[in-house]
């Protein structure tokens, strides 16, 4: 099989693992057992990209929208279950920076962590993920000023679904090609398709390895359907129109890449249903066990805010 296609293949694995736990968390906060829960159905193809092209070792910094990233890059569904449910213990994996609720404030953060590496001299990468309604925060600009000044390697990635959370795009930037807004400090930027795997994982690798090889700073604005509400305190149908709603399912980037594999024959309707059954398998014992923890303590939310906790 070509790389290419196996990437296809291992990349709608990860898609369809997303997909089906977010259906599990949607149905669990309903249910009052998780809090607010942020999708990312209809992104699926960009965060799996870069899944796919980011090395083990480079910096990841995520916002909250990130799971199918997350999930390949060492999270479990229970963390996921734990983070949403008020549990410190699901943002605490693996090297990269947690996932960040405020927003546009990790971005400065992933600047500093390209800046450690330009120090070092080593080969790793810092890779940041924002949303468009970021690039109008004054963070986002500060992260792009001191990354051209400095030559960092970083990867600035824009989603752009189009709201921020029930704000079109029109309305809260004068700018609405985002990638334009890197050319103030002379920063390379593109804007490309967010929908089609092929399409991301391709560019991201590219021009992660265009960061890795020549140590400056690049941004990424790709354009996606946010086919899920901004997160489940949201009912997206009073902002969008029905007509905008069915042409955005019908450009679903897992349903197409599906498509895609049925007509290269690697992947049938009996393969995909056995699929589906292993993957809902795991997310329901990562499930069981998170319901049957007792050891959770809400108090630890208040560990990393006081030096010493105030009184009563």
């Amino acid at each position: 099989m070509p790389e290419s296609m196996n990437d296809l293949l291992s990349g709608y694995k990860w898609m369809l693992f997303s997909r089906l736990l977010e259906e599990k968390m949607v149905s669990m906060q309903r249910h009052g057992e998780i809090g607010t829960y942020p999708g990312s159905k209809g992104q699926e193809a960009l965060y799996v990209g870069i899944g796919l092209k980011l090395g083990q070792k480079d910096c990841y910094a995520p916002y909250y929208r990130d799971q199918p990233t997350l999930l390949m890059r060492g999270y479990r569904p229970l963390d996921l279950m734990r983070l949403w449910g008020g549990d410190e213990r699901g943002n605490q994996v693996g090297h990269d920076f947690p996932i960040s609720i405020p927003i546009a404030t990790h971005i400065l953060h992933a600047a500093g962590a390209a800046y450690a590496f330009k120090i070092k001299k080593t080969k790793e990468i810092a890779l940041v993920t924002l949303g468009d309604g970021a690039t109008s925060k004054g963070d986002f600009y500060e992260a792009l000023n001191f990354s051209g000044l400095y030559d960092l390697p970083i990867l600035f990635v824009i989603n752009n679904n189009r709201y921020a959370i029930s704000v079109p795009l029109e309305k809260q930037s004068s700018q609405i090609d985002l990638y334009k807004k890197a050319d103030s400090f002379d920063i390379e930027s593109h804007q490309l398709d967010g929908l089609c795997l092929k399409n991301t994982s391709e560019s991201l690798e590219h021009y992660i390895n265009q960061v890795r090889s020549r140590s400056r700073p690049i941004l990424l604005e790709y354009k996606t359907h946010r086919l899920c509400d901004h997160t489940t305190s949201d009912d997206a149908k009073r902002y969008k129109s029905k007509t905008i709603i069915e042409k955005e399912i019908a450009e679903d980037p897992l349903v197409k890449l599906r498509n895609t594999l049925r007509e290269h024959q690697l992947l049938n309707d009996h393969q995909n249903k056995l699929l589906k059954e292993e993957l809902n398998e795991t997310i329901q014992a990562d499930y069981v066990q998170f319901i049957n923890d007792s050891t959770l303590n809400y108090a630890d939310a208040k560990s990393h805010l006081y030096a010493e906790l105030p009184m009563k």
